[in-house]
């Protein structure tokens, strides 16, 4: 849905959205992990809120080099989530966590910025820091008030389920 590119700052010197009212131009992303990683030369991947554009997406973010191999800035790849949010709306017990166990997407909206599992202080601060979730206050009280592993029956809003779950590389 969009396409842009940093400085070694973190600022965007370039922008697919260049002639929108909600230009990148001139933004300041480095506290976000992809352009962290991107800018120590890794190809980084993340779900986020955006800060500006305000809708959730998937970003892939990869390191920009010179003649001589050296890090010049990063650029980023944001495709919106809209056929993966529709798909959560039909199915209800379905999230998308981050991997501090965050909620990013619910087929119960309410559940969104929650933790599913009981997180630390320390998780809390590192995603409030990065702006996974933009100025959304997180919410610790997790939905289910332990951690589980893949394979586990649990009891969910009076009902009992398997408990799959399966990393996004």
């Amino acid at each position: 849905s969009i396409c842009y590119i940093f400085d070694t700052g973190g600022t965007v010197v370039a922008s697919t959205n260049r002639n929108d009212t909600d230009s990148f131009i001139g933004k300041n992303y480095k506290f976000r992990q992809y352009f962290q990683k991107a800018i120590a030369g890794e190809f980084s991947k993340y779900f986020a809120l955006g800060v500006t554009s305000k809708t959730k997406g998937y970003y892939v973010c990869a390191p920009v080099r010179n003649n001589e191999n050296k890090i010049i800035g990063a650029v980023t790849v944001k495709n919106n989530l809209s056929d993966i949010i529709n798909i959560f709306k039909l199915e209800k017990n379905i999230f998308l966590i981050n991997n501090e166990g965050i909620i990013f997407l619910s087929g119960i909206p309410e559940l969104e910025n929650r933790a599913l599992f009981p997180i630390t202080k320390e998780e809390l601060e590192k995603v409030e820091k990065e702006k996974q979730f933009g100025d959304a206050k997180i919410i610790s009280e997790p939905v289910i008030q332990k951690k589980i592993k893949k394979g586990e029956k649990i009891w969910f809003k009076n009902q009992e389920y398997l408990f799959c779950s399966q990393n996004i590389n």
